[in-house]
């Protein structure tokens, strides 16, 4: 069963009170102001997942907290990281030029037991044990393991500590958004004039055509991936179309009638605005 479903219906059984929102998506997908917050769980498979959301917690300036295992040392781990503190290191400070080469490594899940790491039950709920009590900790304002990685190896009953710094090499800027709210309902002309001048959503692109294998092009524009299936229908042979690099544009710079909603936006986008200024996106 997906985790998201799973861990939203025992939150809402140990606490009836609660709002539990679950997504199921790939967290890349998801408009990035739907997860800002107090404080984000990284609970991820994936080198890439886990660089999208330390990049997304710093751009948030949300305390961000990661989690992981290794099965074939039973390792479990924890980082805190603190985005917008003076001299705060992130998760791709201690990355190493291996660590980009080997970003798009896919780790699917296994069909039979376990995770992908076969990594036992017990591994996985003692990280997650060390994640709690350093939210907890984040939390009530005391002593949180910040800039540091908590290691627990249990074939050695060891503890480790490990403190990071800043390192002036990263890849990334560290830098956190100012963010300001735009109405969905704005037409892209009204948003250009907000802003001051042309807006882009970091990391994605807009499509301004489509093709089909039987040569049919189709005009659109839409930020890449929210088309709907049934507009990506071919109307010459009912084949779905398919957007290309060719046919894309990095910002929005042209005004036009179309809503921010008709081109595919959705409450938690940001649009960039130029410097660290940032436009979400609202309902």
């Amino acid at each position: 069963h997906p985790k998201a479903i799973i861990q939203a219906e025992r939150a809402s059984r140990i606490q009836p009170g609660l709002q539990v929102s679950s997504i199921l998506d790939a967290v890349e997908n998801v408009p990035p102001g739907r997860l800002r917050g107090d404080v984000i769980l990284g609970c991820l498979d994936s080198k890439y997942a886990r660089q999208h959301v330390n990049q997304l917690a710093w751009r948030l300036g949300v305390p961000w907290i990661d989690a992981g295992v290794a099965a074939n040392g039973l390792l479990a781990r924890v980082n805190v990281y603190l985005p917008g503190a003076a001299n705060a290191c992130c998760l791709e400070c201690a990355w190493s030029e291996r660590d980009y080469q080997t970003l798009d490594v896919p780790h699917p899940c296994d069909d039979g037991d376990g995770a992908p790491t076969n990594a036992p039950a017990y591994l996985g709920s003692l990280a997650a044990s060390l994640q709690a009590a350093e939210c907890d900790k984040l939390l009530r304002g005391s002593r949180a393991s910040i800039n540091r990685e908590i290691l627990v190896d249990l074939a050695t009953h060891q503890l480790y500590e490990t403190d990071y710094r800043r390192n002036p090499q990263c890849r990334f800027d560290h830098q956190t958004w100012t963010v300001e709210p735009l109405d969905a309902r704005l037409s892209v002309a009204e948003a250009l004039e907000l802003a001051g001048g042309a807006l882009q959503v970091e990391g994605k692109s807009f499509s301004t055509r489509l093709r089909c294998g039987c040569g049919e092009l189709k005009p659109v524009f839409c930020l890449t991936g929210r088309l709907s299936d049934a507009e990506r229908i071919c109307p010459n042979c009912g084949e779905k179309m398919h957007p290309t690099g060719f046919d894309s544009v990095a910002r929005l710079a042209k005004p036009m009638s179309q809503t921010l909603r008709g081109i595919g936006l959705m409450p938690g986008d940001l649009l960039m605005a130029g410097g660290n200024r940032c436009l979400e996106v609202t309902a």
